[in-house]
Formats: structure tokens, C-alpha cells, sequence
């Protein structure tokens, strides 16, 4: 894999930089070991925080995570867990999947099954019919309804559109086309 890490005003030196490298790149033996694979890390500090955002796109699917911590060191190390958690969460889906085809050869995984005991997850579908209503309307539905999102048809384009909760506290939309 190769890395390349980006960095806001401040330098970081050299051993700094290889130790950022070599915490992200424990996550290569999770991996198919592949040179076309490239890690981007951002690295940026803000009132005595380090944040790191770590990119790694694949063919088939784009692993990211972003992390602040007060250390650089502890904000990569969370980072790199992060990967492993989703990574590892991906492999499991995987593993119950028939269609392993494209996805599995990110992780080097070939289509025959492995006698490992699986859990089960079960996963709760839900059937909605959006309401036309505004933006206000929507965020006001959301929070009396105590969710992080909210889907609803917007009145004044009739398109279908989330509300989301953002983590700074603000609020986001994605339009449907």
C-alpha cells in the first residue's frame, strides 16, 4: 500500500511521520496486498487537538474514518481502530453473503465458505411512505421523534430528501434525484 499524509500548516517531521505510517499500516494484513492501493492521511490541528482523517479507496469500496484526540498518536491509533472495526463488521456481512464476488477480493476473500460458526444479525426492515412537508417541518419531526435522520418529500421541489443530525450539532440534507 502506499501512503501519503497531508498535513495543515504545521510540518511533521520524519519519525513522526513513519510512526503515523506505521500504526495505519497494521491494518495491511486485514487487506489483499496490493500496491494500487493508496492511504491518504490528513493530518490537522485545531485548539490543542490533532485530527486525522484516514482514506483508503479500493476498487470496490472506500474504508474512511476521522478521528480528534488531544495526542496525534492517540488520534491514528483510534483512526486505525476504527478500520479494523469496519472492516472486520465488513468481512462478517461477507461471510453471510452469496455474493462475494467483487467486495471479497478487496479483502482477499475467495467465494467458498469457511466452516466457521456465524452469528446471526437480524436486520428489521421498515416500509415508509415520506410525507410532503419543509425542511423546518422535518427537522422539527425528527427531533420530537428522537432519530439522527429523517426522510420526507420536500413541498417545494417534490423530491425525496433526508434530514440528518450532524456531530457539530448542525443539521445536513441530502436531495434524492
Amino acid at each position: 500500500m502506499k501512503y501519503q499524509i497531508v498535513c495543515n500548516g504545521t510540518k511533521l517531521s520524519a519519525s513522526v511521520q513513519q510512526n503515523v505510517i506505521d500504526e495505519i499500516s497494521k491494518i495491511e494484513k486485514l487487506l489483499f496486498k496490493s500496491e494500487d492501493f493508496e492511504c491518504r492521511i490528513v493530518v490537522k490541528f485545531k485548539d490543542n487537538k490533532s485530527k486525522v482523517e484516514v482514506t483508503i479507496p479500493t476498487p470496490f469500496l472506500l474504508l474512511r474514518t476521522e478521528v480528534e484526540a488531544l495526542d496525534l498518536i492517540d488520534a491514528v491509533e483510534i483512526a486505525r481502530d476504527k478500520l479494523v472495526s469496519q472492516i472486520d463488521k465488513i468481512k462478517s456481512r461477507l461471510d453471510r453473503s452469496s455474493n462475494r464476488v467483487n467486495l471479497g477480493r478487496t479483502f482477499g476473500i475467495s467465494n467458498e465458505k469457511e466452516d466457521e460458526e456465524q452469528e446471526d444479525i437480524y436486520i428489521k426492515n421498515k416500509t415508509i411512505h415520506p410525507s410532503a412537508m419543509t425542511l423546518d417541518d422535518a427537522i422539527m419531526e425528527m427531533e420530537s421523534t428522537d432519530h439522527d435522520f429523517f426522510i420526507y418529500e420536500d413541498v417545494e421541489d417534490h423530491t425525496l430528501s433526508v434530514v440528518y443530525r450532524r456531530k457539530d450539532g448542525g443539521y445536513g440534507v441530502i436531495e434524492v434525484e
